[in-house]
């Protein structure tokens, strides 16, 4: 499977993740069928936070994750 996105800006100076399209075995998929993927990335200070979740239809939530990277001092 390959998922296609565009970033796009949020309103707060961040990123999202906006898929665009996917496809499976190189054949377009539509996307009423494909996974509903929320993503975003921001700078806060020193340290990079990010967001993601992957939904299925009928299935529901597959994965969620977040966190916070900093540099090592």
């Amino acid at each position: 499977m390959r998922f296609h996105f565009a970033l796009e800006v949020d309103g707060q100076g961040g990123l999202i993740m906006v898929l665009k399209k996917w496809t499976a075995l190189g054949l377009p998929m539509p996307r009423a069928l494909g996974p509903k993927i929320t993503a975003s990335e921001a700078a806060a200070g020193d340290a990079f936070t990010f967001d993601v979740a992957v939904a299925m239809p009928l299935a529901g939530p597959v994965v969620h994750y977040r966190g916070t990277l900093r540099p090592e001092a």
